[in-house]
């Protein structure tokens, strides 16, 4: 009895690591190479003389707007019934505002002309969003101070301005947060566009020359398509990349890799294949918002377990490091989803305007 025991014991590990060979044996062969081209991102070359980023850099640095105006700016701006003491003072301050900021204007009304607002380097970028932010509230006091002045095709011309300079931010977007910054803008002017044409009436060429950007802004999702896209760039090229460079020299120096097989733990091309999926599923949402019965991608599978030994079993599963990966995939969901819901919205937004100014073009006709 003893003699058997121990020979169970001895056999037992013997047992199961053999076992646990054969499973690593057949489960170690990844995928053949996917064809992901359409994902991957391919920055455009221009010459500089065409690229509205050098200008609008130039615009933010001639900026002048001081910290102690701030509250003054967001009560002028958005309180609907700010007091008669704040009211006067602060259209005082507006009047000066706008009145420094002469160089400023020139710089947007310049930039704004061009083709294209490419972002040459966003780690790097001398235009932060915050900077892009800032632009935006000067651009809306102006509109807003004009607009008051009854001055109402200039106001309307200022708010032009403004809808390019998002338009060319959020189009020509490598990244999401450009991108965002540029439907933010579209977002906000849309509001003042509206109180101008509510509160007189703008000349028929520019009425007409708005419907045709309204027409061109229509569908804001090249910029946010682009940073979905320079996501999975990165993990594609950074991440796995880097990894199937260095993976398992460190195992190899201990003899590891002859029970853990090459493309057991990772399996870059499986790992791939889920991600580009994943990432053409989010550009799918965001391009076709319309489209009904759609299959949502289950992600579940690849959401970090809790409790030690539901940890210690996805650590020694398969491909456990690539689902690793995919488990930033995972949590970039409710993100990703707000971004898609703010393109939308503003495009709704978009379309209310559109239909009122056709809808004020048939009275005129009519009458």
């Amino acid at each position: 009895m003893k003699k058997g025991l121990i020979i169970s014991v001895l056999l037992l590990p013997v047992i199961l690591v053999s076992f646990f060979y054969i499973h690593v044996n057949r489960h170690s062969y990844d995928i053949p190479p996917i064809d992901d081209a359409d994902l991957l991102v391919v920055r455009p070359v221009m010459p500089a003389t065409n690229n509205a980023y050098h200008v609008f850099t130039n615009a933010a640095q001639v900026l002048c707007l001081s910290e102690k105006y701030r509250d003054e700016i967001y009560d002028y701006l958005w309180s609907e019934e700010p007091s008669e003491k704040s009211k006067s003072v602060t259209q005082e301050q507006m009047a000066s505002l706008v009145e420094s900021n002469k160089l400023f204007f020139s710089f947007m009304c310049e930039g704004v002309q061009r083709d294209h607002c490419v972002i040459e380097n966003a780690q790097e970028s001398p235009l932060s969003m915050s900077d892009v932010i800032e632009m935006n509230e000067m651009m809306l006091v102006k509109i807003k101070f004009l607009m008051e002045a009854g001055k109402v095709d200039e106001a309307l011309d200022t708010a032009m301005i403004s809808l390019r300079f998002g338009e060319l931010l959020e189009r020509d977007a490598q990244d999401s947060s450009p991108a965002l910054a540029g439907i933010s803008i579209i977002s906000s002017v849309l509001a003042f566009v509206d109180k101008i044409m509510e509160r007189g009436t703008v000349t028929p060429d520019r009425e007409e020359k708005l419907l045709k950007q309204l027409q061109r802004i229509k569908r804001l999702r090249t910029g946010l398509e682009n940073g979905y896209k320079a996501y999975y760039s990165f993990v594609v090229n950074e991440i796995i990349g880097s990894m199937e460079t260095a993976r398992y020299k460190a195992m190899a120096s201990r003899g590891a890799t002859k029970l853990i097989r090459k493309n057991y733990a990772f399996k870059p091309n499986s790992t791939k294949k889920v991600l580009a999926e994943y990432w053409r599923d989010q550009i799918e949402r965001l391009k076709y918002p319309e489209k009904e019965n759609r299959i949502p991608l289950d992600m579940s599978e690849y959401q970090m377990p809790k409790g030690w030994l539901q940890k210690t079993r996805f650590a020694l599963g398969q491909n456990c490091v690539g689902k690793g990966l995919l488990v930033m995939c995972a949590i970039t969901g409710n993100s990703i989803a707000h971004e898609t819901e703010a393109a939308h919205k503003t495009e709704e937004k978009i379309s209310v305007l559109e239909k009122k100014l056709l809808s004020r073009q048939q009275t005129k006709d009519e009458s």
